[in-house]
């Protein structure tokens, strides 16, 4: 790499600007536009690519009405773009409830926090310390699922997320860390996150800053030479 490129890089790291945290904001999400939603699709929200999923062959939902994202067990059509994608009748309910689990993924490593959770009656969990104490299952990227209160959760904070599961608190899911809680479960949407890109190491624009100017002491003795 010829010198002024690389300073141009190094410059690059050393002065970009801090990454801005992104509000996930599923409730607006779901009262614009109710569906279901296939595995790997991308949705995105405030600037960030979110992947969505659920297990068992379901479906992420955004139900309207202050809900949020849930699970639906059978979604009636897919094919009008999204505008039809609604839970069928006989379904079970759109909130995530026995042997469901939802999972939002990203492209990058983020730190996730600012956890907000609605209750099946699309009231928030705050407004009702009962439900604060009630239990679900979280985990990132992939890993065995915890069993959390709602009100611990919530103020929670998780570095280099590429995925975050929520999951009913039941026996069928028999990989759970029960963290020292007792089974509580709680039916539940998700309402909202914030999410941030994880920033570079403090280190790192140093080290090129460093590495620049051994390469210009490099040039410079060659020179002289």
């Amino acid at each position: 790499m010829k010198l002024k490129a690389f300073a141009s890089a190094v410059a690059l790291v050393c002065f970009a600007p801090m990454a801005q945290a992104a509000t996930l904001d599923f409730i607006a999400e779901a009262d614009n536009n109710e569906r279901g939603v296939e595995d790997g699709t991308v949705i995105t929200m405030d600037g960030v690519d979110v992947t969505f999923s659920a297990n068992g062959g379901y479906f992420a939902y955004f139900d309207h009405g202050n809900a949020g994202l849930g699970v639906c067990q059978n979604v009636t059509d897919f094919s009008n773009g999204g505008t039809s994608n609604r839970c069928a009748s006989g379904a079970g309910d759109d909130n995530v409830t026995a042997t469901e689990a939802v999972t939002i993924a990203f492209d990058t490593a983020m730190n996730l926090s600012g956890l907000v959770f609605q209750q099946d009656g699309h009231t928030p969990f705050s407004n009702s310390a009962t439900a604060l104490q009630k239990t679900l299952l979280f985990a990132i990227n992939g890993g065995i699922l915890g069993r959390y209160t709602f009100g611990n959760l919530q103020t929670l904070s998780f570095g280099n997320v590429l995925s975050a599961t929520f999951a009913f608190d039941d026996s069928s899911f028999d990989m759970v860390t029960a963290n020292g809680l007792t089974r509580n479960a709680e039916q539940f949407y998700l309402a909202s996150a914030t999410v941030a890109p994880v920033p570079l190491p403090a280190a790192l624009p140093m080290l090129l800053a460093g590495l620049g100017g051994l390469g210009l002491f490099a040039r410079r003795k060659r020179k002289a030479a």
